[in-house]
């Protein structure tokens, strides 16, 4: 395909600085290709080993490579004398052309020049996951350390984070880390920080942008109100007076130099009061209306600085300050005890290799080395801070050739900065003599229907403002090729009532997500429209060529990868149901899980001993080395089962009985301790060793660290059995990979989707929220620097929530466009639309609103499902093949064969009293052992007083005074106090009171139930099992006793009594086995409605 006049421009140019912006499907990759061969080829003959290319993924820096090897052998073909020569000897050069991505790039170079950073030549570099255990260890290090020998500043830490445990204080050091570790002055930065709150409030650069910004705004409202030439007679003179003032005021604001004066301004400000005797003059009226509204939207854009408040938020100020201190100081606590660690281990992390190639630019000048004459860099608005310091430090005065779209960057997660892009254009413009700037207008991935779509769309609602760059419409020049279409289907959603009884399980909540996927409209929308368009011609949009539509040319791409119960899993379980075959793209993976993999399967046989393919894989796993030959010998031995002949063997076989007595250790732990600890405990005594002394072995054994370490924050890791449900789906899926398809829809995240193109592109789930409410505890930007955030809003807060807030905003709506241009024919958008009519000025809270914003004036949507008439389903045509009679009756008996063991391998070990309650009509007894008191769980304010009231409570003042004290204690805060009547609490209590009588009160009783399966009907096996609960309330007398508990729910009493009569079964057998007295009587007490229900 002949380059355009913009391409040929981007390949000729020999500015000293080259900015491409280039759309999608602009050909930034040909042009880059085309440009090192008209290098290579030119009157200066570059060597190609002068000529560096950097882009962000191994697959693009491949495709780089591939395709110049390709275009320098098409060019030799045609060339002739000194050309050919050069292109020859570029060809000859290619394999010593550095073309590779930049963590590639500078960790080569670190290897190379390891010394001048004093490091060894046995350093390595680990991946995320295989860090992220040093990082725990290393604050935990710090902070026991604080704890032992400054509990004051210990515990003013903890009480900044809200006082409760350790877990948000690590995670905003952890997060301030990693953010001043992509900045090119890493731990320095915190001076800065510093230095910045020992100054002036009004030095801030958030308070500045404030002042500066707000003086802006007011010159361009007056100018606006001028501009509407309006001069108001004397006839209204109280119109006339109020729109002075508000000019004057606009003026003040307009010369305004600190926050003072913008206090000092506001506080004077008045827009209200009656018009007099002026409102009957009409036409002035309408005039003078017209002017306020401006006005008080120009107030409403600063409607946060109250006017009372600028000593208040001084004073904040000096709290924000103490604060963040504190945490500085532990970052760099923190910092110094990690690299102690990695040193030890000699390890690095991939920000040691940055930070390291930016000091070897810095300290030792190795830019000389690399002799590059011309540097090429791909996706620059994917650049950090610290990259773009480092591309500096390369390119020196040479020539730098950068491509970028800040329309597609949407990794700012990963902290890149799309603002260091958008900084390089509009510095070109002040440099003419040595800077161009090129725009790419064309695309040429896409049909003529999808890029008209996108044009409307985002010229509608991407704008400098929102978005960093005003949109602008691209074309396919006078290359039109390729059928395409647009489908929009924004439905209603479905209202579902609150569940206030629910408590929460991992297997309920996944079943009852599922439960709704049959008549999800979305899904069976998405599937309808594969099976319209499935083997039927398209066009393609380079080449106009006609071929059938395959599954593998369709893509569906979400905001969110799949996980139990969301949208992506629901249409995939739909597409599957249909027989429509699914990649989980996001989920395909190339490393080998073979270690974690006999890890989870030691946790199945904890569960169950017999489940012979578990067996079979930790036997053989590296941990317990019994050989394929020991394993055969084992399978010859008499027995039903594998695991029946192993434990035979095990009489015999000295390393299988060492197994057997390992595992019957760890199935003894298993029931004190967390899953976690139960890991990390089998991977101390029996993975360690083994592969460490592998070749391999500091690399898979960090991975199973990095493993073991998730355990800690999983919500599935509650008990092996919840765990391993996630495990082999979600985990199992992301890890390893499911087996792919050749010819499958894929489905992905748009993250993943990035670089990626299809015939057919369908975006799913435009229902989420634009918005998302951040939880973190730590606000940073790298420009006005790093806050603690405070419980209560103050200013600094707020001006870094805002502009968060705005990036936020900007990325979603880049990662919509990026998500609309992977469509090369057809593009299909679905989801949820709560509000149908977004008026333009109107802020979207979904993704779905936004689309429909920007489709106004020329683009319909569909809001209703019709299904697809059966006469319009593609039949899928197989080929028939004559059966075996053999292959027939050898499948029907594989087909016939019922494992013995199979009840046990759906047993598990450990059970909540909640997921047991979610079972059918199975039941669980014998042998108890009862636990101390563990720390009270936090449930609704109704039950969490029930936990903690004292029976000796009178009245209902009394019962005021106790709800006061346990605000003062921070057991309850003020809203949930505020939901909270004394006369109902007081009337739940003498119910609750006058049931106990003169027995012994225990709350929240935790209790651990041992039992044979078979005994309780789970399986008929004899392995053991454990039933973990928590009763609310438990009553003894001296011969019996009563067990209660409490719900919150709006179902009838009989439901109430069928849904949870297992539940208190189950508690009555703890008591019973546990302290040898009858339970005669079980409750359940509905809170709020007060109403006691027997059992």
């Amino acid at each position: 395909m002949p380059l355009t006049d913009d391409q040929k421009k981007a390949v000729e140019s020999r500015f000293q600085n080259v900015f491409v912006t280039a759309s999608a499907g602009a050909g930034k990759t040909s042009t880059m290709v085309e440009r090192v061969i008209g290098l290579v080829t030119g009157d200066d003959h570059v060597p190609l080993s002068s000529i560096i290319m950097l882009t962000f993924t191994r697959a693009a820096a491949e495709e780089m490579r591939t395709r110049l090897g390709a275009a320098l052998i098409s060019a030799i073909k045609e060339a002739v004398g000194e050309k050919r020569e050069a292109l020859v000897h570029a060809l000859d050069e290619l394999p010593l052309f550095t073309c590779s991505t930049i963590d590639a790039f500078c960790q080569k170079t670190v290897k190379e020049h390891f010394e001048s950073l004093g490091l060894t030549p046995l350093h390595s570099v680990m991946e995320e996951d295989q860090i992220s255990p040093y990082r725990t260890k290393a604050l935990t290090t710090v902070l026991d350390r604080l704890e032992a020998q400054d509990r004051a500043r210990y515990q003013e830490l903890l009480d900044s984070f809200g006082g409760r445990d350790e877990k948000k204080i690590e995670e905003a050091v952890i997060k301030v880390y990693k953010f001043i570790m992509t900045t090119e002055k890493g731990l320095a930065f915190l001076d800065d920080v510093e230095a910045a709150f020992s100054d002036s409030p009004e030095n801030m650069l958030c308070i500045k942008d404030l002042v500066r910004e707000t003086a802006v705004r007011a010159e361009m409202v007056r100018n606006v109100i001028l501009q509407r030439n309006v001069t108001f007679p004397p006839e209204v003179p109280v119109i006339r007076k109020k729109v002075n003032n508000y000019l004057n005021c606009l003026d003040a604001f307009a010369h305004c130099s600190t926050l003072a004066d913008l206090y000092h301004i506001k506080k004077e400000v008045s827009i209200g009061g009656t018009l007099g005797n002026d409102a009957d003059k009409t036409e002035w009226v309408i005039e003078y209306d017209a002017i306020k509204d401006i006005f008080a939207k120009f107030l409403e854009g600063i409607s946060f600085i109250k006017c009372k408040n600028y000593e208040a938020d001084m004073a904040s100020f000096a709290n924000v300050a103490k604060e963040t201190r504190i945490l500085l100081q532990v970052v760099r606590e923190f910092d110094a005890e990690y690299r102690a660690a990695k040193d030890a281990d000699r390890i690095l992390e991939f920000f040691d290799v940055e930070q390291g190639m930016y000091k070897l630019l810095q300290e030792q000048n190795v830019a000389e080395e690399f002799g590059c004459r011309y540097l090429l860099v791909d996706e620059c608005q994917d650049l950090n801070p610290l990259q773009d310091a480092i591309i500096r430090g390369i390119v020196g005065e040479n020539d730098l050739f950068m491509v970028g779209d800040v329309k597609q960057s949407i990794f700012r997660f990963r902290l890149s900065a799309p603002d260091l892009f958008l900084g390089r254009l509009n510095g070109a413009a002040l440099d003419p003599e040595h800077s161009q700037v090129i725009e790419f207008k064309e695309n040429f991935r896409s049909s003529d229907a999808v890029i008209a779509f996108v044009n409307h769309v985002f010229s509608n609602i991407m704008h400098r403002e929102l978005g960093g760059v005003d949109y602008r419409p691209v074309n396919r020049g006078d290359r039109h090729a390729g059928s395409g279409q647009v489908r929009c289907f924004f439905y209603e959603p479905e209202k579902v009532p609150s569940e206030y009884d629910h408590v929460y399980s991992v297997h309920e909540a996944a079943d009852k997500a599922r439960a709704k996927q049959s008549v999800d409209e979305e899904a069976l929308w998405v599937r309808d429209r594969i099976r319209e368009i499935i083997h039927t011609p398209f066009r393609n949009t380079k080449t106009d060529e006609e071929f059938l539509l395959s599954y593998k040319d369709i893509a569906i791409v979400s905001i969110v990868k799949m996980a139990p119960g969301n949208k992506q899993e629901m249409i995939v379980n739909c597409l599957r149901e249909a027989g429509i075959p699914v990649n989980l793209t996001d989920f395909i993976k190339e490393a080998d899980y073979t270690e974690i993999a006999s890890l989870v399967d030691f946790l199945r046989l904890i569960e169950s001993p017999n489940n012979d393919v578990a067996l079979l894989s930790v036997l053989h796993s590296d941990a317990f080395a019994i050989s394929p030959q020991e394993l055969a010998e084992i399978a010859l031995l008499p027995g039903n089962s594998f695991a029946e002949k192993a434990q035979a063997a095990a009489q015999t076989h000295g390393r299988i009985s060492e197994f057997y007595s390992f595992l019957e250790k760890m199935r003894f732990l298993s029931s004190s301790l967390s899953l976690y600890e139960l890991v990390s405990r089998m991977l101390e005594e029996k993975w360690r060793n083994p592969i460490l002394n592998r070749p391999d072995g500091r690399k898979i054994f960090g991975e199973l660290l990095g493993f073991a370490d998730s355990l800690k924050q999983s919500k599935y890791a509650g008990s092996i059995s919840e765990y391993l449900d996630y495990f082999d789906f979600y985990f199992k899926a992301n890890g390893v990979g499911e087996v792919e398809e050749r010819d499958a829809v894929n489905v992905m995240s748009i993250h993943k989707s990035k670089g990626l193109e299809y015939p057919v592109v369908f975006v799913i789930g435009l229902e989420y929220s634009i918005e998302r409410n951040s939880t973190d505890s730590v606000l940073l930007d790298k420009e006005y620097g790093i806050i603690k955030k405070q419980e209560s809003a103050n200013l600094f807060n707020l001006l870094f929530i805002n502009k968060k807030k705005r990036e936020q905003r900007e990325d979603r709506l880049r990662l919509l466009y990026v998500a609309l241009t992977r469509a090369k024919n057809n593009l299909y958008l679905s989801g949820a639309l709560t509000r149908e009519h977004v008026l333009p000025f109107v802020i979207p809270e979904t993704s779905a609103e936004w689309i429909v914003q920007g489709m106004i004036g020329a683009y319909d949507y569909e809001r209703k499902y019709v299904p697809l008439p059966e006469s319009e389903v593609k039949k899928e045509e197989r080929p028939s093949v004559a059966a075996d009679e053999n292959e027939v009756a050898a499948l029907q008996k594989a087909f016939d064969y019922e494992y013995p063991y199979q009840k046990a391998t759906e047993t598990g070990i450990k059970y909540t009293v909640t997921s047991i309650n979610a079972m059918d009509e199975e039941g669980y007894a014998p042998a108890t052992e009862l636990f101390p008191e563990e720390k009270k769980a936090k449930g609704t304010a109704f039950h969490l007083v029930m936990e903690e009231i004292p029976f000796s409570l009178q009245n209902e003042a009394e019962v005021d005074a106790f709800l006061q004290k346990l605000i003062q204690d921070g057991k309850l805060t003020e809203q949930q106090r505020s939901d909270l009547r004394p006369k109902q609490v007081f009337s739940a209590l003498q119910k609750v009171r006058a049931l106990v009588g003169n027995r012994t009160v225990m709350r929240e009783k935790s209790f651990l139930l041992h039992s044979a399966a078979k005994e309780i009907g789970l399986a008929n096996i004899s392995d053991r099992v454990e039933v973990q609960g928590k009763i609310d309330l438990l009553a003894l007398g001296e011969t019996d006793a009563m067990v209660l508990d409490y719900k919150l729910s709006a179902l009838s009493a009989q439901e109430l009594r069928e849904k949870y009569r297992e539940q208190l079964t189950l508690y009555a057998m703890a008591v019973e086995k546990g302290f040898g007295k009858k339970v005669t009587e079980k409750y359940i007490f509905v809170l709020g409605r007060n109403e006691l229900i027997t059992l």
